[in-house]
């Protein structure tokens, strides 16, 4: 993978070599993980703390339902790619580099205030947030090829799937050696 100079919002990389080259903005937090193990429809949150954020929304009478709230996100077994090295960018340096579900965690966060009954949980949720949101946006360029029936193109996008009912392997189907090049933004 060939690492862009910091601060550089352009790709240098060559990718004519590659068949079909995706762009994946996130923060700087996962990218340890995203090249040790790939892309998975990660969530930041471990299950429990899913859970709790889930009984905070409803002790705050918060709707997290809908087709575009967080329980919604939460049943996502996919992962996003942009066409372009321009729009994943362009979100990355929107503060959106943390990813749809970060601003769902976010609202509920805010919705709650200072519920003493969830003061722990919260705390640890917001410090969390607070890391994500200070990391350095990245942005990868990724060879999407050869994924088969996984890979679907929407409009401006590239949606790799990851089949809900089998167990998680330990790499990603989009592994680390798909990795082409990153930007630090």
């Amino acid at each position: 993978m060939q690492i862009e100079p910091a601060g550089s919002r352009v790709f240098t990389t060559n990718f004519a070599p590659y068949g079909v080259v995706g762009f994946h903005a996130t923060s700087g937090a996962a990218a340890s993980a995203i090249e040790r193990v790939g892309f998975f429809p990660h969530k930041f949150f471990d299950h429990e703390t899913h859970l709790g954020m889930i009984a905070v929304a409803k002790d705050v009478e918060l709707d997290i339902g809908g087709s575009c709230g967080y329980l919604a996100w939460l049943d996502v077994n996919s992962v996003t790619f942009a066409k372009k090295a321009d729009a994943a960018i362009s979100h990355a340096t929107s503060g959106k580099s943390g990813g749809q579900g970060l601003s769902h965690i976010a609202a509920i966060v805010n919705a709650a205030g200072a519920m003493p009954q969830h003061h722990p949980l919260l705390q640890s949720v917001r410090a969390e947030i607070d890391r994500i949101e200070r990391s350095t946006p990245v942005v990868y360029a990724v060879d999407l090829s050869g994924l088969g029936v996984r890979l679907a193109e929407e409009g401006d996008l590239y949606r790799v799937a990851f089949d809900p009912s089998a167990p998680r392997p330990a790499i990603s189907i989009v592994d680390p050696t798909r990795l082409v090049a990153r930007l630090n933004l």
